[in-house]
């Protein structure tokens, strides 16, 4: 009987020793964290980020400029003549005063005078008007201009005046402002002869008009300074 028990005893299953909780090993994994798995941003919070207030604004910088008066201006910077500089030398442009307003003219100032107011006359009949008018364009100037030095102090302007009138219908282009222009030129310079006429202190005279003459003789005292300009 109590071998029969020991037997049952001996066929009973043992217990076993609880098994020790192994220690779980993390996985290392080669695949790259996810979203989940990533560490947190180390990034300072906005709170930790430096304000605005610590760099230096606009207004600081401009405060540190020197003002206006204190800046060297653009013309300070330029040497005057006094420190060896170059200046800009100003306007040497003056109104020339003619030869009879500055000293009495000489002999050949005036003679040399008539003989451009010819040639000028001469240039103007054959360059504005057919050829057929050129010998009466030529007395009408030389007529007029002749009378304005020998009266002596009249109105050159009622001179252009009267000539640019009579002349504009015989001209090859009345419309042309260059004839006018060469007018103005004639009438100027026979009021510059008459001036320095009058303050020369020989006595000046013209020939008359004979038969095909369009600028008479030019006398200085009596005697023949100049020819007559004739067709």
């Amino acid at each position: 009987m109590g071998c029969g028990g020991s037997k049952e005893a001996a066929n009973e299953p043992v217990p076993l020793e609880p098994a020790r909780a192994a220690t779980a090993r993390p996985r290392t994994s080669n695949r790259p964290p996810t979203s989940q798995n990533r560490p947190a941003s180390k990034r300072p919070a906005s709170s930790q980020r430096p304000s605005s207030s610590k760099r230096p604004s606009s207004s600081s910088t401009s405060s540190r400029r020197p003002p206006s008066s204190q800046r060297p201006s653009s013309g300070s910077r330029r040497t005057g003549s006094a420190q060896g500089g170059r200046t800009r030398p100003k306007s040497s442009y003056r109104g020339q005063p003619t030869i009879y307003e500055d000293h009495t003219p000489e002999d050949n100032d005036i003679t040399q005078g008539i003989i451009v107011l010819c040639t000028l006359i001469d240039q103007h009949a054959e360059r504005f008007y057919a050829a057929e008018y050129s010998s009466y364009v030529r007395r009408t100037i030389g007529e007029a201009l002749v009378n304005h030095i020998r009266a002596g102090g009249s109105n050159v302007s009622a001179v252009l005046s009267d000539l640019t009138g009579k002349l504009g219908s015989y001209a090859s282009n009345p419309a042309d402002d260059r004839r006018e222009e060469h007018i103005e030129r004639m009438c100027t310079s026979a009021d510059r002869i008459q001036r320095m006429v009058q303050k020369h202190p020989s006595d000046w005279s013209f020939g008359q008009f004979d038969q095909g003459v369009w600028f008479p003789s030019v006398y200085q005292d009596g005697d023949v300074v100049k020819d007559p300009d004739c067709d």
